[in-house]
C-alpha cells in the first residue's frame, strides 16, 4: 500500500517544482481590457504574466499556452481604435475606418473558452465579460433578460462559502462607481460567492454579485464587482485562481482519503505581513485540515471560537496534515506565519470531514470483496471436484 509517508514525500518533490511550473509554459495569461485593472493588481501582487490580445483568443493553440486566463470588464477594443480621424482645430476633416482590420468570431472564441476549461483550464471573469462567459457555457438568468441594470452606489453584500472563510466576515460593503453594470438573478451549477440586495433600473434587486464553478475539469470565477483596485474580495478572486494548482493537489488528497470536501482557499504573504487569519468551517465528526506551501514552509496555530489555542504546528515542512474532532458544527480560526522573511509565495487550505481509515477505502473494500468471492468459488469448485471420487454412498 502506498503510505503516507511516502505520498508526502512525493507531494514535496511535485511542490518544489511548481514556482518552475507557474513561470515556465504553463503561465498566466491577462487579454487587454479597459475597465477592469487586473494587470495592475497581479503587478502588485508580484504575479508574473503574459498580455494577450483579444484576437488571440481565436487561436486554442495559444491559449492552451496558459493554465489561467484573466478575462477582465472591457475586453473589446473600443471604436475609436478602428477609426483614423483627421481635423483642423475643432473642425473635424475626414473619419476614415482603418485598414486590415481583422474579423473576429465571437463563435470561435466561445467554443476557445469552453474548451479551455473543460480540459483544465481556470478563468476570471469580470464585469462585461459575463458576455464571453454567457456565450461559452450559459450559466446567467438575468433580471427581465437583460444584464445591464446595476445603478452605482453603496450596498452590503453577504459573503457565502470560501469567500467568508477567505475574509472572516458574512458581510462587506461594496461600492459600484458606474452605472449599468452586471446584474445577474441566478447562476446555474454555481456555488455563489457573494450576493447582495442593490438599486437597478428597474427597482431593488437581489442575486449573486460574484460566484464560483466548475466545468469539465476546469474552474470559473464571475464576479460583477471590480471597482476598488486592492480590497480582501479581489485577493480572495486572484489568489483562489492562482494557486489552483495547490488546491487541485489538496482535492486529490480529500478524495483519496474519500473524504467530504468543506472548503479550498489560496493565499500569499505580502509585505509587512507577519500573519494571515482564516475561519475554518468545522462539522459534527471528525475533520482534516490540510495545508501546503508552494515554496518556503511555514507554522500554524489553530484556535476555537475563544480564541483558546488548540493545536500549535511548527515542523519547519511545506505540507501538513491536522485531524480536528467538532462535537458540532462550528468554525475555528487558522494562523499562518511564514517561515522565513520570503514573501509573495502561494500557500492552499484545504477542509474536510471524515475519518481517514485507508486511502481509497471503497476501492480497497471491493477489491477485497471480489478476492474472496473468487476464494469462495474456488473452495466450492474444489469440494464438488472431490465429490467426483467419492465412493456412491458417500456422494
Amino acid at each position: 500500500m502506498f503510505s503516507k509517508k511516502s505520498f508526502i514525500t512525493a507531494v514535496l518533490i511535485i511542490i518544489s517544482t511548481l514556482p518552475l511550473y507557474s513561470r515556465g509554459e504553463k503561465g498566466i495569461g491577462v487579454v487587454k481590457g479597459s475597465f477592469d485593472p487586473i494587470d495592475k493588481v497581479l503587478s502588485t501582487y508580484r504575479i508574473d504574466y503574459s498580455v494577450l490580445k483579444y484576437e488571440d483568443l481565436q487561436n486554442l493553440e495559444t491559449m492552451k499556452k496558459y493554465r489561467l486566463i484573466f478575462f477582465p470588464c472591457g475586453l473589446k477594443p473600443p471604436l475609436h481604435e478602428h477609426i483614423t480621424m483627421t481635423s483642423r482645430g475643432r473642425n473635424v476633416q475626414s473619419v476614415t475606418l482603418k485598414k486590415n482590420i481583422s474579423r473576429i468570431s465571437g463563435t470561435k472564441i466561445a467554443k476557445n473558452i469552453q474548451t479551455f476549461v473543460e480540459e483544465g483550464g481556470s478563468a476570471y471573469f469580470s464585469g462585461y465579460a459575463a458576455s464571453l462567459l454567457q456565450d461559452a457555457f450559459g450559466p446567467f438568468t438575468y433580471f427581465d433578460d437583460f444584464p445591464h441594470m446595476g445603478l452605482p452606489g453603496r450596498f452590503v453584500a453577504r459573503l457565502r462559502g470560501e469567500m467568508a472563510h477567505f475574509n472572516l466576515k458574512n458581510e462587506m460593503a461594496l461600492y459600484m462607481t458606474h452605472t449599468g453594470w452586471i446584474t445577474i438573478k441566478k447562476a446555474r451549477n454555481a456555488a455563489v460567492l457573494a450576493d447582495a440586495l442593490y438599486e437597478t433600473a428597474r427597482g431593488t434587486r437581489e442575486g449573486p454579485v460574484a460566484f464560483l464553478m466548475n466545468r469539465g475539469d476546469g474552474e470559473i470565477i464571475y464576479t460583477s464587482y471590480h471597482s476598488t483596485v486592492f480590497s480582501d474580495f479581489r485577493r480572495f478572486n486572484i489568489y483562489r485562481l492562482t494557486g489552483n494548482h495547490l488546491v487541485t493537489l489538496l482535492k486529490e488528497e480529500i478524495s483519496r482519503w474519500e473524504q467530504e470536501k468543506i472548503s479550498l482557499l489560496a493565499d500569499s504573504f505580502h509585505q509587512g505581513e507577519a500573519v494571515r487569519t482564516y475561519r475554518i468551517p468545522l462539522r459534527t465528526g471528525m475533520n482534516t485540515i490540510y495545508l501546503m506551501a508552494e515554496k518556503h514552509p511555514f507554522q500554524v496555530d489553530i484556535l476555537d471560537r475563544d480564541s483558546r489555542l488548540m493545536v500549535s504546528v511548527n515542523n519547519h515542512k511545506r505540507y501538513e496534515e491536522i485531524d480536528i474532532p467538532s462535537r458540532q458544527d462550528d468554525y475555528c480560526i487558522l494562523r499562518i506565519y511564514p517561515d522565513t522573511k520570503a514573501r509573495h509565495f502561494l500557500h492552499a487550505i484545504g477542509v474536510a470531514r471524515g475519518k481517514r481509515i485507508l486511502p481509497h477505502l471503497t476501492i480497497v473494500l471491493i477489491a477485497t470483496g471480489s478476492v474472496a468471492a473468487l476464494l469462495l468459488f474456488l473452495f466450492i469448485r474444489f469440494i464438488m471436484d472431490r465429490s467426483k471420487y467419492l465412493p456412491p454412498g458417500f456422494r
